[in-house]
């Protein structure tokens, strides 16, 4: 498989650069990058796919896009010294990532499925949680994982109140149910499915059903989801959540 680095060093594979704006092909795909000054991104062999990273006044920061990724994504950056991994065989559909705090971490394992209009943000103006999906989750349609409030809330000695919780982590082989919320300082457990239109708040532990404003646990215990109807992922849904 062929790696293409994209750095002001290395402007590998670039049939345009306009000002600080680089576009290329490679095969089926379209590659926009804007800004690129000290960042840096690599991306092997993705199938048709339209991808944006947008730097804004941004420094040091790295995205890695593994082999096989296919779908429409739109990366932003505004923070500094930021790590993006994107794992094998990733399809995100229409979705964005949006990155304002610094020092983080976004990984997206292998075999991850994400739906349209997901929205994935890191903007916790205090500390620098970081973001982890699982191996083989899924998540539907306009669905929201986030970091932090979106705006600061202080006490009178000027103290910030909502500073972050710590990493959202979804562990491998989750179902995420269409307009899902999930917030600061979260973890799902393996094999678990969060219904429809469900916010979390609270962490929940492997093998869970869950549902509602906010969330609650619903069933527990010996289950297993699979992909398809059929043997094959059958075996494979219930070998990762049982592994």
């Amino acid at each position: 498989m062929k790696t293409h680095l994209f750095s002001n060093n290395n402007p590998l594979a670039f049939i345009q650069r306009i000002r600080s704006h680089l576009a290329c092909f490679i095969k089926k795909s379209v590659i926009y990058i804007s800004k690129l000054h000290t960042n840096q991104v690599e991306i092997t062999a993705p199938k048709k796919s339209l991808i944006k990273i947008r730097f804004k006044k941004s420094q040091r920061n790295r995205v890695i896009i593994d082999e096989n990724f296919q779908g429409h994504l739109t990366l932003n950056f505004s923070g500094n010294n930021n790590h993006v991994y994107i794992g094998k065989n990733v399809s995100l559909d229409h979705s964005s990532i949006n990155i304002t705090q610094n020092n983080s971490r976004l990984i997206i394992e292998d075999n991850v499925t994400i739906g349209r209009e997901n929205k994935i943000s890191l903007n916790d103006v205090a500390a620098s949680p970081m973001i982890k999906i699982g191996r083989d989750c899924m998540l539907s349609s306009n669905v929201s994982l986030r970091t932090f409030d979106s705006h600061p809330i202080y006490d009178l000695n000027d103290q910030l109140l909502n500073s972050g919780k710590g990493d959202l982590v979804l562990q491998p082989h989750c179902w995420i149910g269409q307009d899902t919320k999930i917030l600061k300082g979260v973890t799902i457990g393996k094999g678990s499915v969060i219904g429809t239109g469900s916010i979390v708040t609270k962490s929940l532990p492997s093998h869970t059903i869950a549902a509602g404003i906010p969330a609650k646990i619903i069933k527990q215990g010996e289950f297993y989801w699979a992909r398809e109807h059929s043997p094959l992922s059958q075996q494979q849904g219930k070998t990762l959540s049982f592994e």
